[in-house]
């Protein structure tokens, strides 16, 4: 095992062939590397971190190959990357706004996998659904397997007939709470040996139990965002997380938990406010309590429904409305009540359409209510409704 994992060009052809899969698109492939290296252009000065969504290159050589992206155009960019700060930016999902990029030293991230320790020692391999271009699947799926000293598997973040047939005893499985649904669903029986990773949004202890159930030896579930990556952890349902060690709790003027902080590698600090409410268990074991933005869990993506609302309002038609995450017995997706102006003819696939041309998927609501007013109950408080 090493403490010192470098970036290769197999890794940047990973985060390459990931953000194909999502058809992330708007920039040629050399730009899109630049911009994630943090460099203004192949080969040329480097990007400020918090410029690093409008880089953009006129090199036109990623237009050539089977991978858009040429070895020798990677090559320049990991050589430039290589001689300054070696940094990378992770964008936020643009589901409770605007994506927005964030700066991360690559030997923090490194720092990040030793102090995790996510599995037994005696790990074979790590296979991984996490798409590479997001920071948990990029910390997982390339930096963990390099400080581990470990071969890797990638495949689709779904599950395939090829991921069941190639996970064997011994593999470190990485993925993310719908996966881990999913996976239920399809595999009667888990190799043994196999230990879990799951990020990115909460898994529910029941699915957490029928796993281990299944044959899973055990899971490290991560608590964190793009923001500042993994803050803490916890290995058994029900457990509270454990802040990583090179985290501490940053005080507000009441005294009380008002974020975190972190020294990095290089010696600056980085910061990160609460997001969550949080409930302590002990100085450094928490249980989160529900989002301070009002933001909610849907696919494993922050939305917030008040964001929703804001677009939808700007529909011309649109005089009125509200979103909330669906009851459990009706769906884990949004739902939307809207109130169309009199004489508005709005459909619910009109309403689908505008919307996914602004917000990711995850943030479109899947059933659409209309009706002359919002539900209130009978003291005019906001109400739910049922969906039909």
């Amino acid at each position: 095992m090493t403490d010192r994992p470098d970036l290769s060009l197999a890794d940047l052809e990973a985060v390459l062939q990931s953000a194909r899969r999502e058809n992330e698109g708007g920039l040629p492939e050399p730009a899109f590397l630049a911009r994630f290296l943090d460099l203004a252009e192949p080969g040329g000065p480097r990007a400020n971190a918090g410029d690093a969504g409008d880089s953009d290159s006129s090199d036109n050589a990623g237009g050539s190959g089977d991978s858009g992206c040429p070895a020798r155009v990677r090559a320049c960019l990991l050589e430039q990357w290589r001689r300054g700060p070696r940094r990378l930016v992770f964008h936020t999902s643009g589901s409770t706004g605007a994506p927005r990029p964030h700066a991360h030293e690559y030997d923090s991230l490194a720092e990040e996998v030793l102090a995790m320790t996510p599995a037994p020692p005696d790990r074979r391999r790590v296979v991984s659904v996490m798409p590479a271009h997001h920071i948990f699947g990029f910390v997982f799926s390339l930096v963990l397997p390099r400080v581990m000293g470990l071969p890797a598997a990638f495949f689709p973040p779904m599950i395939t007939a090829d991921l069941l047939d190639t996970l064997r005893p011994g593999d470190l499985l990485v993925g993310f709470p719908l996966f881990w649904e999913h996976l239920l669903e399809a595999a009667p029986r888990l190799p043994e040996g196999i230990w879990g990773m799951s990020a990115t949004a909460p898994l529910a202890d029941a699915v957490w139990q029928h796993l281990l159930g299944k044959g899973l030896a055990g899971l490290t579930e991560v608590y964190g965002t793009t923001e500042v990556s993994a803050l803490a952890c916890r290995r058994r349902p029900g457990d509270s997380f454990s802040l990583l060690p090179y985290w501490e709790k940053e005080a507000g003027p009441d005294g009380r938990c008002a974020g975190f902080f972190r020294r990095l590698p290089s010696g600056a600090t980085l910061r990160h406010p609460l997001l969550d409410t949080l409930r302590w268990t002990g100085e450094r074991e928490f249980v989160p309590a529900g989002r301070t933005d009002g933001a909610v869990q849907v696919a494993g993506v922050n939305v917030c429904p008040a964001e929703v609302e804001r677009y939808l309002r700007a529909v011309p038609g649109v005089r009125d409305c509200r979103v909330r995450l669906m009851r459990p017995d009706e769906g884990a997706r949004l739902k939307a009540f809207i109130v169309p102006d009199n004489g508005a003819r709005l459909t619910a696939g009109d309403l689908r359409r505008i919307l996914r041309e602004a917000l990711p998927a995850p943030a479109v609501p899947r059933v659409f209510t209309f009706g002359s007013g919002l539900p209130r109950s009978a003291t005019g408080k906001a109400a739910d409704w049922n969906i039909r």
